[in-house]
C-alpha cells in the first residue's frame, strides 16, 4: 500500500509498504480412522464391557455395512474417507449407549450363534456362546427323524440352529413369552427353518413325548443384575427363583419324565456350581447323569 508524508522543505516522499495479510489458518489435522477408533475405544469404561476394541469394531460394522477386513485395511486413511458426518453422529450415539450398558446386540438388532446370525430384542436374552453346546450336542446324540423340544427358547436361537444343522428333527420351541415367541418365529422363517412354536409354561401346554429336551431356562440368582448389561435383559429370561436360582430347573425336572421317550435324554444349561443341585434333583425325578460339561448337562431316564 502506498503512503505519503511531508518532509522538510514541503515536499511529500512516497512510501511503499507490503499489504496488510489476514491471519493465516492452520490446517486442520487429518485424523486417521485407527486413532479416532483409538478414542472411541477410551470412551467404553470398565464396568459396561470388557471387550471395547470388539465392541467398537461391530458398531462400525454396522453403521458403515463394512466387513471387518475392509475396515482393518483402511486403519491408517483419512477417517472422512470412511464415515461422513451423519454416520458419525450415528455413531457417537451408539458409542454413549454402549458406554452406559446397553448391550452390543440391543444396539445392533442382532447376533451370531453358532454361525447364524438371529434377531434380538429387547424381550428376549442375547444367545450365548455356552449355548452352543446344547446344539451341539443334541445335533451329536438325536437319533433319526427324533423329536426335540426347546424349552425356553428366547430368540429361538437353539431350535433354529438344530433345525438348520438337522432338518430331519422334529422340532418344536416353547416360551413362557409371546413377545419372545414373535422373536424366534422370525429367526425361523428368516433362516427357513420349519419349528413348531407354543406359548407355554413349562410343560403346560406341551403335548406328546420327545427324544431330546434342550432346556437353557433361567438360573441366575439374586441378584440377578451382575453387570451393567444384564440390566438391559429381561429379568423373566434370567431370575430362576429360589435362593439358589434353580427353582424352575426344579420345577422343570418334576415334570420332564413324563414328556421324555422311554431313551429320551435331557441337555440343560446352568452354572458350573449348580452342577450337582440339578444332578441331584434329577435322580429325585428319575434321571441319572449321563454327561457333564462346563455350563451343560445331559441327563437320561434311570430305567
Amino acid at each position: 500500500m502506498a503512503q505519503s508524508s511531508l518532509h522538510h522543505g514541503g515536499r511529500y516522499r512516497l512510501h511503499i509498504g507490503r499489504p496488510a495479510l489476514g491471519r493465516r489458518r492452520k490446517p486442520e489435522a487429518v485424523v486417521k480412522l485407527e486413532a479416532y477408533l483409538s478414542r472411541a475405544r477410551g470412551r467404553l469404561p470398565q464396568q459396561a464391557t470388557a471387550t471395547p476394541e470388539l465392541d467398537v469394531m461391530v458398531l462400525l460394522e454396522y453403521i458403515t455395512g463394512k466387513p471387518r477386513e475392509w475396515l482393518h485395511a483402511r486403519a491408517d486413511e483419512p477417517l472422512e474417507h470412511i464415515l461422513d458426518r451423519s454416520t458419525k453422529e450415528t455413531f457417537q450415539a451408539l458409542l454413549q449407549q454402549r458406554a452406559a450398558g446397553v448391550p452390543v446386540a440391543y444396539l445392533t438388532g442382532e447376533k451370531a450363534f453358532y454361525g447364524l446370525t438371529f434377531e434380538v430384542t429387547g424381550e428376549v436374552m442375547i444367545p450365548r456362546p455356552e449355548s452352543e453346546a446344547l446344539v451341539a450336542y443334541t445335533l451329536e446324540t438325536a437319533p433319526d427323524n427324533a423329536r426335540v423340544l426347546d424349552m425356553g427358547t428366547g430368540s429361538g436361537s437353539l431350535a433354529v440352529a438344530i433345525k438348520n444343522t438337522r432338518p430331519d428333527l422334529d422340532v418344536t420351541a416353547s416360551d413362557i413369552s409371546s413377545q419372545a415367541l414373535e422373536t424366534a418365529r422370525h429367526n425361523g422363517r428368516q433362516h427357513q427353518a420349519k419349528i413348531q412354536l407354543v406359548n407355554s409354561d413349562l410343560f403346560d401346554n406341551i403335548d406328546g413325548w420327545f427324544d431330546v429336551i434342550v432346556a437353557n431356562l433361567p438360573y441366575l440368582k439374586p441378584p440377578i443384575a451382575s453387570s451393567a448389561e444384564a440390566e438391559q435383559e429381561p429379568s423373566l429370561a434370567l431370575d430362576g427363583g429360589g435362593r439358589d436360582g434353580l427353582e424352575i430347573y426344579r420345577d422343570f425336572l418334576g415334570q420332564a419324565a413324563d414328556y421324555v421317550s422311554s431313551f429320551g435324554l435331557l441337555a440343560i444349561e446352568a452354572e458350573p456350581w449348580q452342577h450337582p443341585r440339578l444332578i441331584a434333583a434329577g435322580q429325585q425325578s428319575g434321571f441319572r447323569l449321563l454327561q457333564e460339561e462346563q455350563f451343560m448337562l445331559a441327563l437320561e431316564l434311570d430305567i
